[in-house]
């Protein structure tokens, strides 16, 4: 299964952080097929750059996507760095086709998957990280050796 979609839920992020994971488990009940594989495509970056950091309903978003990999055999194309400003479906389908396909591959058929973490040896107590948090962030620059890019992320839980 492949689920592109999100746009219309950036109004209550916390709504669909439940509801993703219940859809899922909906879905594998409904259709018998115990925990076929599940993959989404994260919202891309989109509307006017932020000037400063601050609350992103678009941010919390694709935070409460990320949070459906916790389900079993569930996999993500992250596609901030292939979004558009005014253009809310980015024309870039390759890009997300080969994230998919890497990730389809790992959670479907158990090839190596792609690593993501971040750490900092100068940093060894840190309060909180954040990545990538807006709307339209700028700067996306974090890749793995597979040239993917990271997803965006916060380490706190801090209301927004």
């Amino acid at each position: 299964m492949v689920w592109y979609q999100g746009e219309s839920n950036v109004g209550e992020p916390g709504l669909y952080r439940r509801m993703l994971p219940l859809m899922i488990h909906d879905w594998r009940r409904a259709w018998g097929q115990g925990d076929f594989p599940f993959l989404q495509v994260q919202l891309a970056n989109f509307g006017e750059p932020p000037g400063q950091p601050g609350a992103s309903g678009w941010a919390e978003l694709r935070e409460a996507q990320s949070g459906a990999l916790e389900e079993a055999a569930t996999g993500m194309a992250v596609a901030i760095d292939i979004g558009e400003s005014y253009n809310i479906h980015p024309p870039n389908k390759l890009d997300v086709g080969r994230r998919l396909a890497q990730s389809a591959f790992a959670v479907a058929y158990g090839q190596s998957g792609i690593p993501s973490a971040v750490k900092n040896p100068s940093v060894p107590e840190p309060v909180a990280v954040r990545y990538a948090w807006a709307d339209n962030p700028e700067g996306c620059n974090l890749y793995n050796k597979e040239g993917f890019p990271a997803p965006p992320f916060r380490s706190d839980s801090w209301p927004a």
